[in-house]
């Protein structure tokens, strides 16, 4: 949120609200229909690009830079030669994945929040913090 980076990368992020998680982390331990299996939590996957929009919309105004253009690939490329970390970004560019929830959803009934909410949620606790 300090524009650290010039823009992002052309992959996407997947998470969750940690609020979400302890919902369902509570009903495994509760609900007997859960026993012995296993349970994903992903509230969201969508472009990188597509969060850094949520961020610009939300806090651009507050003094917050959040770059919103998405670097070419072969720039990316390029840093992770000089850029360890950056080489696991540029292994996944262009790469969609979708993680089902499906057995969260039919055992326990748990929708999770909405993924705007979170994102914002998430960069106000940063804020409030003092971490950005």
């Amino acid at each position: 949120m300090h524009a650290e980076v010039p823009g992002v990368s052309r992959t996407q992020l997947d998470f969750v609200d940690v609020r979400d998680l302890v919902e369902v982390l509570g009903k495994a331990l509760t609900v007997p229909e859960a026993a012995g299996k296993r349970f994903l939590c992903n509230g969201a996957s969508i472009p990188m690009i597509e969060f850094a929009n949520i961020l610009h919309q939300n806090f651009s105004k507050r003094g917050f830079r959040i770059p919103n253009r998405i670097l070419p690939d072969f720039v990316i490329r390029l840093i992770a030669l000089f850029i360890p970390k950056v080489k696991a970004v540029a292994d996944n560019l262009g790469r969609t994945y979708i993680f089902s929830t499906e057995q969260a959803r039919s055992v326990f009934g748990w929708q999770p929040r909405p993924y705007k909410q979170t994102v914002i949620g998430m960069a106000e606790s940063l804020i409030e913090y003092g971490l950005v």
